[in-house]
């Protein structure tokens, strides 16, 4: 994660909705494992991301009002040590970097993306799983709050202003501070009476993407399956007992495509929490997939019909 620390931003101690929030999307459970079944350094999360890159950082922007015994102002979330840092405006600001709007009444969670864990594996493919990631990790917090709610999405100035940082394309600032970029997705206005039903939590913490061994397992069935796994050059998709995809025409306008990206991404990710929550069916999502001429099959989701093994160990 982006070492915030460097900024001189002091670790505050959280307590109620916001650490149960917190906690809830980001707290790491057992280790990824490879193909070969080997396991990795990388700890899984609730939250699904693509090659487990883990791209999206968290920011909390508390209001005038403050919340949960935190004090209005700008905090950055450590993913890996679950600590909440309280952002330093006069550092920041000295550094050169512009002043965050002022905290309207209400709190507000950002998701930003770290560019760079997943260029370093997917190089041009990279980002749309940025808007992957952020989609992702928007829905869980719907999820767990069963709710709507306003969201500001980006990039541009609106996001950045809320935040108080620099664009990303303008990396000295960033590295001059010992950080590396963000670009902030999405914006999401907390309600102002808000919980987080404990089904749903738990829901969300057992989720899990089957393992591949899991697919291969079982038979092939569906035709769509099979055919998206030649696509997509990945064999064990077609082992799915059904797929769920979202394409679009490469030759669409940007605005297009990225519309679609977020509507693919967020419907993907209704489909695997609602699903953690029915426990009737598993879901692995699919990214990465080439692009044809005529067709760009921008996301997909492979299921398996009912629980996991219990015999096995949990994914």
């Amino acid at each position: 994660m982006n070492p915030w620390r460097r900024f001189g931003t002091p670790c505050v101690p959280t307590e109620g909705r916001i650490e149960e929030l917190l906690c809830a999307l980001w707290y790491p459970g057992d280790w990824h494992l490879r193909d070969d079944g080997s396991v990795t350094s990388i700890a899984r999360r609730p939250i699904p991301s693509a090659g487990a890159t883990y791209a999206v950082h968290t920011h909390v922007i508390v209001g005038g009002d403050g919340t949960d015994g935190l004090d209005p102002g700008h905090y950055a979330y450590d993913h890996d040590k679950g600590q909440l840092l309280r952002r330093d405006n006069a550092r920041e600001t000295a550094a050169g970097w512009e002043l965050p709007r002022s905290p309207s009444p209400g709190s507000r969670l950002v998701f930003s993306v770290q560019p760079g864990r997943s260029f370093g594996r997917y190089r041009h493919r990279a980002w749309p799983l940025w808007i992957a990631d952020a989609a992702y990790a928007l829905e869980a917090v719907r999820f767990l709050l069963d709710t709507d709610f306003p969201t500001v999405f980006g990039p541009g100035p609106e996001i950045r202003a809320q935040l108080g940082v620099p664009p990303a394309t303008e990396t000295s600032a960033w590295l001059s501070r010992g950080l590396v970029p963000e670009i902030p997705l999405v914006s999401i206005e907390l309600p102002s009476n808000w919980d987080i039903a404990s089904q749903r939590r738990h829901a969300l913490a057992r989720r899990r993407s089957p393992k591949l061994a899991d697919f291969v397992r079982n038979p092939v069935r569906d035709t769509n399956a099979a055919h998206l796994a030649e696509l997509a050059g990945q064999a064990w998709i077609a082992h799915a007992d059904r797929i769920e995809t979202w394409k679009i025409i490469p030759s669409a306008s940007a605005e297009t495509i990225y519309d679609a990206l977020w509507h693919a991404h967020r419907a993907a990710a209704r489909l695997c929490y609602d699903a953690a929550l029915s426990q009737k069916v598993r879901c692995r999502p699919v990214s990465g997939i080439p692009a044809a001429a005529e067709s760009w099959t921008m996301h997909a989701v492979a299921m398996l019909d009912g629980v996991e093994n219990k015999e096995e160990k949990a994914e």
